[in-house]
């Protein structure tokens, strides 16, 4: 016969399973994020920042970003880790705290018995700050003797002995490998135009009872420093799940904490624009499952929420180049077509009647994310002429967009930048393409798709040697002059980052990049 401990265990279990549930899981994401908006409302009285989710699990609690980004892991940030990202240096999020005196930065934690705040808020950023701010010191007084990093941290999160040990990876690590690899991992003189005070963190919690302090009772100074303040989302209890009486669901600190476990495929953007139709009454776990399920099966994988009217924010041009980054609602018609005179669609959806007389536009069916496999490296080739013909040689604005304009077409732009180096010359046309890869060129009065290239030829380029097709054919026409090497493509990256806010290629894109240009270099 079970004992009454046993029981009891069996009940603490039950209850934990019922409150992973999609349903207990959204109304403890939504109760946070309507106490958030509430703190954040009454913060701006005196801090008027911006409010940005750090990804993943801070996009549940905000709503839909603009055009910037932030990532820190907070696995950067364990005890005993304490990386720097030079991958993840967040350069959006830093000229536009510069440029505002400051942000507020949300994310959350699921462990809040044992910490306040996620690693993220407490190490990884801090870090960020020391290591930026110790970089910038270099630039700017290369020939004063060095000064020591100075790092701040929360001492309800990080004891004085760990904070000694984050200080010393900082001044003997991180620090000089920046210093090391000087333009090729930031550009200096970016750094140096966007700075404008030193980075510091500042840490608001919430207490069970929901009030929220700032930790160690600092409050932002926006007179001597350009504030991060750091916002941990839910609130802290001792014993999680709490039963929430008055709305009947089991409340769990950092609900949006690894929802791959119980989101069913529901995104943040899906649930900002569907979260009445899923959470309306009459609610059962069974029934919200059955809405989530509804939603996910007519949204597809990048989905993002619809916009009224046509918004100019949603695309950014990179520097003076011919190339625009955004989100699918740039290339929308007839609109985009007052805008720009090429376009590069890298999702699964296309918008209907994309022809416009005198335009061009190009579609590649790639999936997100590691959904894709081969696509994007298939479709680069493509990408490559079509840009050289309509863009660099044509003179014309090139959009190249996918669902948010942030992985896809940041790879696709991060090429182009890559090989034609940003120039608005050489000699590339679809003819001379044409005659490239074939014994002459198509009759003239023949017809051709919407991209302005003829299908043999973009069937050419998707196949085998499509790769060294157009290497040898931009090299003809006058470019690819220099080596593209990792460093080179962390420098159009950059290039990308300080024009297109958002840009944040997964590291699975990433690597198609390299594979792409790396696997077989270049005969130069």
């Amino acid at each position: 016969m079970p004992t009454a401990a046993t029981l009891a265990e069996r009940d603490v279990r039950a209850t934990r399973q019922r409150a992973f549930r999609a349903l207990h899981r959204l109304l403890s994401i939504a109760s946070d994020a309507g106490a958030l908006q509430e703190l954040v409302a009454s913060l701006r009285q005196s801090y008027p920042f911006p409010l940005l989710p750090n990804q993943r699990a801070g996009g549940w609690y905000t709503p839909p970003a603009a055009n910037v980004g932030a990532y820190f892991k907070s696995t950067d940030g364990h005890v005993n880790v304490h990386n720097f990202s030079e991958q993840r240096l967040n350069l959006p999020l830093f000229e536009l705290a510069s440029r505002s005196g400051g942000v507020f930065l949300v994310d959350t934690t699921k462990s809040s018995k044992k910490k306040s705040m996620p690693d993220s808020l407490s190490r990884t950023i801090p870090i960020w700050c020391a290591v930026v701010n110790s970089y910038h010191q270099n630039l700017s007084s290369p020939t004063a003797p060095s000064t020591p990093p100075v790092l701040f941290t929360p001492s309800s999160s990080v004891s004085p002995s760990e904070h000694l040990a984050m200080l010393a990876r900082i001044r003997d690590e991180h620090v000089p490998s920046l210093v090391s690899k000087g333009d090729a991992c930031i550009s200096s003189s970016f750094l140096l135009s966007a700075f404008a005070k030193p980075l510091r963190c500042y840490w608001v919690t919430r207490a069970e009872s929901g009030e929220e302090a700032f930790e160690d009772g600092e409050r932002p100074d926006r007179d001597n420093f350009t504030c991060i303040v750091c916002i941990s989302a839910s609130r802290r209890i001792p014993k999680p799940p709490l039963w929430e009486e008055s709305h009947q669901f089991f409340y769990s600190p950092g609900a949006g904490d690894d929802h791959e476990g119980w989101a069913r495929g529901l995104t943040p953007e899906m649930f900002s624009a569907h979260r009445d139709e899923i959470l309306k009454e009459p609610r059962t776990e069974d029934l919200v499952d059955e809405r989530i399920d509804a939603v996910v099966a007519r949204c597809p994988s990048d989905f993002v929420p619809a916009e009224r009217e046509y918004d100019d924010s949603s695309y950014d041009q990179i520097g003076e180049t011919c190339l625009y980054v955004g989100s699918r609602s740039a290339g929308r018609p007839a609109a985009c077509w007052e805008r720009f005179d090429a376009i590069v669609n890298i999702t699964m959806l296309e918008y209907e009647d994309m022809a416009a007389p005198g335009k061009h536009y190009l579609w590649c069916p790639v999936e997100e994310g590691k959904k894709d496999k081969k696509e994007l490296e298939k479709w680069l080739p493509v990408v490559l002429a079509f840009v050289g013909i309509h863009g660099v040689a044509g003179g014309g604005k090139v959009l190249i967009h996918c669902a948010q304009g942030k992985d896809r077409s940041v790879a696709l732009a991060m090429a182009c930048l890559a090989v034609y180096g940003g120039e608005a010359a050489g000699n590339y046309t679809a003819e001379g393409l044409e005659r490239t890869l074939f014994e002459g060129a198509a009759a003239a009065d023949e017809e051709l798709p919407p991209s302005g290239i003829a299908e043999r030829v973009l069937e050419r380029l998707r196949g085998e040697t499509g790769r060294e097709d157009v290497m040898a054919w931009i090299q003809e026409g006058g470019g690819w002059r220099d080596e593209i090497t990792k460093q080179s493509l962390r420098l159009t990256l950059n290039l990308v980052q300080r024009h297109r806010s958002l840009a944040a290629p997964s590291r699975k894109t990433l690597q198609k990049l390299n594979r792409f240009f790396l696997d077989r270099p270049v005969d130069l």
